[in-house]
């Protein structure tokens, strides 16, 4: 769950309240605010699902070894520490120095990365990880099963990620290539959470430097290696000389540039200054893709817009103005008003693209005069209409998705305001609770369920404060222990259930990612859980 100007990513308990506002407000954004990625399905695609490579818009054009690719970000990263990254912009950063013992392919399906393999015990508690061989850190030595147990232990600690291996009792290096894991709880999918790009392997100790200190010019066994950091400027990579996988990557050099201003980012585009861009405006995406020598990617990811209702109010713990709320907004017309068609209308709050999405929850269509009904009934019964949406400020697509709602409930009976706020005071009023209702977005870094999961109560129901927490945090504790998939599927199914039926949580719509780019740039590749990776990316010509 990615945070900052991004996607939900908040960490233990102890880290929540400084870091999940980011997340659950953050830019709302699309094109031209707050974006990463998903699998692209080409210029034009809608909804989300499935994924490919950006092949320059031919699909069978090879890129060249060499070059240089720019890419402009919106914005620059807070920290290149894997084990503190809590927002995208860091996250797109380190993902192209560091890399996990598993990894999920552009489909989202988990194959094995810098481990060869991992084999459980009968009772899912040990868990014996077979090193992949030949590995090398960026500075040429080689990746030992101590580096991994280090690794795996610092990630364990960390304020951020902590939660997500709290199964896990001991990690110890058993041989040469072998490391050993031992839980407390049989763990029904430890290759889920070792799939989290966060739980990157470094050396040993930090290779003899603080973290502090490591994290000023980061070592990792990724296709590219930390150059330089210009602040507020740009972030240089080099190419890797000894990456492990033959052959790639196929860059010289990767720079990220920091362009927070949206028609900035896009005009330099199209004047060929830059290679990619993030997010461009979604509204300018049908004259990029007429451009003969640009190619969008529209990339699939679990992303889902919502309004959180914040039950701490009077207002809310009303059950006929939750359900009047979520009768009254037009969804459909967010996605094309706002999405430009891009995207679909939300049901479940786990996104498709996750493992056990529940497809058989849909968004309810607008009705207006039941939630008028519904709404003059609560009123007898003592409420008061008026409320005030919070959102990040200067964000095309935020604005536009909050006026959408403040007329759809405006419509309806409500007495709505807008409250524009800048991320540092949003990261304040959200965990304090002092908001009525808040428009944000959610994501995930790993496809199985669990993050998302792990989190919604560890976060007070995404700060709306909902009474399902405690039966959210017991199910989700059934989940990752469960003896089968299909007991699994059934935990995740309920928790979908129960946050669908307390209706806190306003589910808007599923919402892919953007980038644009030249035509020659080929391999450009981003998962389901929306990180590019340039491993495989070059030019045709």
């Amino acid at each position: 769950m990615k945070m900052g100007l991004g996607r939900f990513r908040f960490g233990a308990v102890a880290a929540v309240l400084a870091l999940v506002a980011a997340i659950v407000v953050a830019g709302c954004g699309g094109g031209g605010t707050s974006s990463g990625g998903g699998g692209a399905t080409g210029a034009g695609a809608n909804g989300a699902g499935s994924s490919e490579t950006v092949s320059g818009g031919e699909g069978e054009a090879q890129a060249k070894p060499g070059g240089t690719l720019t890419l402009a970000d919106f914005d620059e990263p807070i920290s290149l520490n894997p084990f503190m990254v809590a927002d995208i912009l860091s996250s797109h950063a380190v993902t192209q120095m560091f890399e996990p013992l598993f990894k999920a392919d552009v489909e989202g399906k988990l194959e094995p990365w810098l481990a060869e393999s991992m084999k459980a015990s009968p009772d899912r508690k040990t868990f014996t990880v077979t090193l992949r061989k030949g590995v090398k850190f960026s500075n040429g030595k080689p990746m030992t099963s101590a580096d991994v147990a280090f690794s795996l232990e610092t990630i364990r600690k960390s304020p951020v990620w902590g939660i997500m291996f709290e199964l896990v009792e001991s990690v110890k290096a058993t041989g040469p290539d072998t490391v050993v894991i031992k839980t407390s709880k049989p763990a029904a999918k430890l290759e889920g959470q070792l799939s989290l790009p966060f739980a990157a392997i470094v050396p040993k100790n930090f290779g003899g430097e603080s973290e502090e200190e490591f994290a000023a010019h980061p070592i990792g066994t990724g296709p590219f290696a930390y150059a330089s950091w210009k602040r507020g400027e740009s972030l240089t990579f080099d190419k890797n000389k000894y990456y492990w996988k033959p052959g790639l990557p196929l860059l010289e050099k990767v720079v990220f540039e920091m362009v927070p201003d949206v028609n900035s980012r896009d005009s330099q585009l199209r004047a060929g200054e830059l290679d990619v861009v993030a997010s461009p405006d979604w509204s300018q995406l049908p004259a990029m893709e007429a451009e003969p020598n640009l190619h969008v990617g529209i990339y699939k990811a679990s992303i889902l817009d919502s309004l959180g209702l914040n039950m701490k109010e009077p207002l809310f713990q009303n059950d006929k103005v939750r359900e009047a709320i979520n009768l009254a907004i037009d969804r459909e017309g967010i996605v094309k008003a706002a999405l430009f068609g891009h995207g679909e209308t939300a049901g479940s709050w786990l996104m498709p693209g996750l493992e056990f999405h529940d497809e058989t929850i849909k968004a309810p269509a607008q009705d207006v005069a039941k939630a008028k009904k519904l709404l003059a009934e609560a009123v007898k019964e003592g409420v008061e209409p008026t409320l005030q949406i919070s959102l990040l400020k200067g964000q095309t697509f935020t604005t536009t998705v909050a006026q959408i709602i403040q007329s759809n409930l405006v419509e309806a009976g409500f007495s709505v305001s807008l409250r524009p706020l800048d991320e540092s005071a949003m990261n304040s009023v959200l965990p304090a609770g002092k908001y009525d209702a808040a428009l944000g977005l959610l994501a995930s870094n790993i496809v199985d369920p669990s993050e998302l999961a792990s989190f919604y109560p560890a976060t007070e129901a995404l700060y709306t404060f909902g009474s399902n927490a405690t039966k959210v945090a017991k199910l989700e504790a059934e989940a990752v222990s469960a003896p089968s998939e299909k007991i699994r599927g059934q935990r995740y199914a309920e928790i979908q259930e129960a946050v669908e039926e307390e209706k806190a949580l306003v589910t808007l719509d599923y919402r892919p990612f953007v980038w644009a780019m030249q035509g020659n740039v080929t391999g450009f590749q981003v998962g389901v859980t929306s990180d590019p990776w340039l491993g495989e990316t070059g030019f045709t010509e």
